[in-house]
């Protein structure tokens, strides 16, 4: 998906695939288990846009 999202210019060139995943994952993982989908979805969304901004490429 990060990869698509690369090729479609909804990412800037060289953005690490794969610490895209780990930072969302780290996140979501910080969180208890009975952490709202609504909060778990702004985590995503938030290191989506950091990434968008290029602080993920490498």
């Amino acid at each position: 998906m990060i990869t698509r999202g690369i090729e479609r210019g909804e990412l800037p060139e060289g953005t690490n695939p794969e610490l895209v995943l780990h930072f969302i994952r780290a996140i979501v993982d910080a969180r208890p288990a009975s952490a709202s989908t609504a909060w778990r979805a702004a985590a995503v969304r938030t290191v989506v846009a950091g990434a968008r901004a290029g602080t993920l490429v490498r």
